[in-house]
Protein backbone atom coordinates (compact mmCIF):
# COMPACT_ATOMS: atom_id res chain seq x y z
CA UNK A 1 0.00 0.00 0.00
CA UNK A 2 2.76 2.42 0.93
CA UNK A 3 4.68 1.56 -2.25
CA UNK A 4 1.60 2.28 -4.34
CA UNK A 5 1.21 5.71 -2.72
CA UNK A 6 4.90 6.44 -3.34
CA UNK A 7 4.58 5.43 -7.00
CA UNK A 8 1.52 7.62 -7.55
CA UNK A 9 3.08 10.64 -5.83
CA UNK A 10 6.34 10.15 -7.70
CA UNK A 11 4.49 9.91 -11.01
CA UNK A 12 2.55 13.09 -10.25
CA UNK A 13 5.74 14.90 -9.33
CA UNK A 14 7.53 13.92 -12.51
CA UNK A 15 4.57 15.07 -14.59
CA UNK A 16 4.47 18.51 -12.96
CA UNK A 17 8.18 19.12 -12.25
CA UNK A 18 10.03 20.45 -15.36
CA UNK A 19 13.45 19.65 -13.88
CA UNK A 20 12.77 15.94 -13.96
CA UNK A 21 13.48 14.39 -17.31
CA UNK A 22 11.32 11.55 -18.40
CA UNK A 23 13.10 8.36 -19.22
CA UNK A 24 12.58 6.51 -22.45
CA UNK A 25 13.50 2.84 -22.54
CA UNK A 26 15.46 3.42 -25.77
CA UNK A 27 17.69 6.13 -24.27
CA UNK A 28 20.35 5.44 -21.66
CA UNK A 29 22.04 8.86 -21.28
CA UNK A 30 19.29 10.66 -19.35
CA UNK A 31 19.67 12.00 -15.87
CA UNK A 32 16.79 11.33 -13.52
CA UNK A 33 16.02 12.71 -10.12
CA UNK A 34 16.11 10.13 -7.35
CA UNK A 35 12.72 8.95 -6.06
CA UNK A 36 11.47 10.86 -3.07
CA UNK A 37 9.63 9.02 -0.37
CA UNK A 38 6.78 10.57 1.58
CA UNK A 39 5.69 9.82 5.07
CA UNK A 40 2.12 8.97 5.82
CA UNK A 41 1.57 12.41 7.39
CA UNK A 42 2.91 14.17 4.29
CA UNK A 43 0.59 12.18 2.03
CA UNK A 44 -2.32 12.89 4.37
CA UNK A 45 -1.57 16.63 4.30
CA UNK A 46 -1.29 16.63 0.50
CA UNK A 47 -4.64 14.87 0.17
CA UNK A 48 -6.30 17.19 2.71
CA UNK A 49 -5.14 20.26 0.77
CA UNK A 50 -6.46 18.83 -2.50
CA UNK A 51 -9.80 17.91 -0.95
CA UNK A 52 -10.10 21.38 0.59
CA UNK A 53 -9.35 22.98 -2.79
CA UNK A 54 -11.99 20.81 -4.45
CA UNK A 55 -14.59 21.55 -1.77
CA UNK A 56 -13.95 25.27 -2.01
CA UNK A 57 -14.32 25.15 -5.78
CA UNK A 58 -17.68 23.38 -5.42
CA UNK A 59 -18.86 25.84 -2.77
CA UNK A 60 -17.81 28.78 -4.95
CA UNK A 61 -19.51 27.26 -7.99
CA UNK A 62 -22.87 27.15 -6.21
CA UNK A 63 -22.38 30.38 -4.23
CA UNK A 64 -22.42 28.87 -0.74
CA UNK A 65 -19.98 28.92 2.17
CA UNK A 66 -20.13 25.34 3.39
CA UNK A 67 -21.94 22.01 3.18
CA UNK A 68 -24.88 23.38 5.18
CA UNK A 69 -25.34 25.95 2.42
CA UNK A 70 -25.35 23.15 -0.14
CA UNK A 71 -27.97 21.29 1.89
CA UNK A 72 -30.15 24.42 1.98
CA UNK A 73 -29.70 24.87 -1.75
CA UNK A 74 -30.70 21.28 -2.49
CA UNK A 75 -33.72 21.55 -0.16
CA UNK A 76 -34.86 24.70 -1.98
CA UNK A 77 -34.47 22.90 -5.30
CA UNK A 78 -36.55 19.99 -3.99
CA UNK A 79 -39.25 22.37 -2.73
CA UNK A 80 -39.27 24.06 -6.13
CA UNK A 81 -39.69 20.71 -7.88
CA UNK A 82 -42.53 19.80 -5.50
CA UNK A 83 -44.28 23.12 -6.23
CA UNK A 84 -43.95 22.60 -9.97
CA UNK A 85 -45.38 19.09 -9.62
CA UNK A 86 -48.32 20.35 -7.51
CA UNK A 87 -48.99 23.12 -10.04
CA UNK A 88 -48.97 20.64 -12.92
CA UNK A 89 -51.35 18.33 -11.06
CA UNK A 90 -53.70 21.24 -10.35
CA UNK A 91 -53.65 22.36 -14.00
CA UNK A 92 -54.36 18.77 -15.05
CA UNK A 93 -57.31 18.56 -12.65
CA UNK A 94 -58.69 21.87 -13.95
CA UNK A 95 -58.36 20.61 -17.53
CA UNK A 96 -60.21 17.40 -16.66
CA UNK A 97 -63.01 19.21 -14.84
CA UNK A 98 -63.29 21.99 -17.44
CA UNK A 99 -63.69 19.49 -20.26
CA UNK A 100 -66.18 17.28 -18.40
CA UNK A 101 -63.86 14.25 -18.38
CA UNK A 102 -65.11 11.08 -16.73
CA UNK A 103 -63.13 10.59 -13.48
CA UNK A 104 -62.75 6.88 -14.27
CA UNK A 105 -60.77 7.90 -17.39
CA UNK A 106 -58.17 10.17 -15.74
CA UNK A 107 -55.54 7.44 -15.50
CA UNK A 108 -56.28 6.30 -19.06
CA UNK A 109 -55.71 9.80 -20.39
CA UNK A 110 -52.47 10.23 -18.42
CA UNK A 111 -51.22 6.91 -19.76
CA UNK A 112 -52.27 7.85 -23.30
CA UNK A 113 -50.33 11.12 -23.24
CA UNK A 114 -47.30 9.56 -21.59
CA UNK A 115 -47.29 6.62 -24.00
CA UNK A 116 -47.45 8.94 -27.00
CA UNK A 117 -44.70 11.12 -25.53
CA UNK A 118 -46.98 14.15 -25.55
CA UNK A 119 -46.96 17.05 -23.11
CA UNK A 120 -50.31 17.21 -21.29
CA UNK A 121 -51.98 20.58 -21.67
CA UNK A 122 -55.60 21.63 -21.81
CA UNK A 123 -55.27 22.49 -25.49
CA UNK A 124 -53.76 19.09 -26.27
CA UNK A 125 -56.58 17.43 -24.33
CA UNK A 126 -59.19 19.36 -26.35
CA UNK A 127 -57.55 18.27 -29.61
CA UNK A 128 -57.58 14.62 -28.60
CA UNK A 129 -61.18 14.76 -27.35
CA UNK A 130 -62.34 14.88 -30.98
CA UNK A 131 -60.85 11.45 -31.62
CA UNK A 132 -61.65 10.08 -28.14
CA UNK A 133 -65.22 11.05 -27.24
CA UNK A 134 -65.36 8.14 -24.78
CA UNK A 135 -63.31 10.23 -22.34
CA UNK A 136 -66.17 12.68 -21.84
CA UNK A 137 -68.60 12.04 -19.00
CA UNK A 138 -71.93 10.83 -20.32
CA UNK A 139 -74.96 12.72 -19.04
CA UNK A 140 -77.82 10.26 -18.63
CA UNK A 141 -80.49 12.65 -17.41
CA UNK A 142 -83.12 13.47 -20.02
CA UNK A 143 -84.29 17.00 -20.62
CA UNK A 144 -87.85 16.34 -19.39
CA UNK A 145 -86.74 14.60 -16.19
CA UNK A 146 -86.75 16.69 -13.04
CA UNK A 147 -83.51 16.78 -11.06
CA UNK A 148 -83.48 14.72 -7.91
CA UNK A 149 -82.76 16.61 -4.71
CA UNK A 150 -81.78 15.30 -1.34
CA UNK A 151 -82.68 18.44 0.58
CA UNK A 152 -85.56 18.03 2.98
CA UNK A 153 -87.98 20.86 3.53
CA UNK A 154 -88.18 22.58 6.89
CA UNK A 155 -90.39 20.81 9.40
CA UNK A 156 -90.39 17.42 7.70
CA UNK A 157 -87.46 15.91 9.54
CA UNK A 158 -88.18 13.00 11.82
CA UNK A 159 -88.05 14.04 15.46
CA UNK A 160 -87.20 11.68 18.27
CA UNK A 161 -88.47 12.47 21.74
CA UNK A 162 -85.87 13.72 24.21
CA UNK A 163 -85.35 11.36 27.09
CA UNK A 164 -83.58 14.00 29.19
CA UNK A 165 -84.96 17.21 30.52
CA UNK A 166 -83.62 20.59 29.46
CA UNK A 167 -81.91 21.01 32.82
CA UNK A 168 -80.03 17.70 32.40
CA UNK A 169 -78.97 18.72 28.90
CA UNK A 170 -77.74 22.10 30.18
CA UNK A 171 -75.80 20.39 32.97
CA UNK A 172 -74.18 18.14 30.42
CA UNK A 173 -73.25 21.04 28.15
CA UNK A 174 -72.27 23.72 30.70
CA UNK A 175 -71.28 21.63 33.69
CA UNK A 176 -72.95 20.74 36.96
CA UNK A 177 -71.53 23.62 39.03
CA UNK A 178 -73.76 26.26 37.35
CA UNK A 179 -76.97 24.69 38.66
CA UNK A 180 -76.12 23.97 42.30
Amino acid sequence: MENEVKDVVTQQQTETDPTVQKTDPGQTNEVSKPDRTFTRDEVTNILKRRIDRYQNSVFNKYGVKDSAGLDDLFNKAKEHDDLIKARDEALEKVAFLGNNIDPDRYDDIRTYFKGKGLQFTEDALKQHLESHPEWVKQVQQSVNEKPKTTITTVGTAIHTPNSKSEQEMAKKIFGDDLFD
